[in-house]
Formats: C-alpha cells, sequence, structure tokens
C-alpha cells in the first residue's frame, strides 16, 4: 500500500509541475526504485493480474493473501495518495461550466426535418 501511494503521489506531481524534465523522469525513477524496494516483500511485479496468476503454481500463500496484497493495497495506496496529495496542495474539484455556442444551442433546439442542409 505504502509503494503504491508513493508512486501515486509521485506521478499526481508529475502532471501538476511545469518542468518537462521533472515530468518526465521522476515517475521513471519512482517506479525503477519502487520495484527495487518491493521486490524484497512483494516481487517486482506490477501487474496484478500476472502476479495473482503466479497464486496457481505457487502455493505458498492463501487466496485472501493474494488479493489483499496485488489487489486491495494497491488500490486503497493509489485511494490514499490521491486524497494526500488534494489536502497537501489544497486542489479543489473543479467542474466544467462549458457552454455550446448560441448557433449549436440553436440547430440542437430545432426540430429535425430529416434532411441535410449544405
Amino acid at each position: 500500500m505504502l509503494l503504491g501511494l508513493i508512486l501515486n503521489v509521485v506521478v499526481l506531481y508529475a502532471m501538476d509541475t511545469d518542468n518537462k524534465r521533472m515530468a518526465y523522469w521522476s515517475p521513471v525513477v519512482a517506479t525503477v526504485a519502487l520495484i527495487v524496494t518491493g521486490s524484497h516483500f512483494t516481487g517486482p511485479s506490477m501487474n496484478p493480474a500476472v502476479a495473482f496468476s503466479w497464486f496457481h503454481h505457487y502455493q505458498g500463500h492463501s487466496w485472501t493473501e493474494q488479493i489483499t496484497v496485488y489487489w486491495l493495497a494497491p488500490f486503497a495506496g493509489a485511494m490514499l495518495g490521491g486524497l494526500l496529495y488534494r489536502a497537501v496542495t489544497k486542489q479543489r474539484v473543479v467542474h466544467s461550466t462549458r457552454q455550446l455556442p448560441a448557433e449549436l444551442k440553436a440547430k440542437a433546439a430545432a426540430p429535425s426535418t430529416g434532411q441535410k442542409e449544405d
């Protein structure tokens, strides 16, 4: 969960920064560092479907342990990372207020005659 939280915060930071080099390299470096760090605990897999598929061949852990480590913990880490990033940067959810131009509104409101206009 902690590894997913860290990766999510780094990716969100990379999306917000104006520095193009930082935006490109920070997720790459963070991913490699987290894979190396996490390989001692859960293996270097970043794809839960691939990691979970080994459960049928390797009987060292139970089904619930596999679900918790490879599915629930990454989702919880990603959600907590998003909430943490929003709390630290004090970002608000912005709802779009875009509207159609007046001529498109008129066309959309007009009844269709089934004929194409040229």
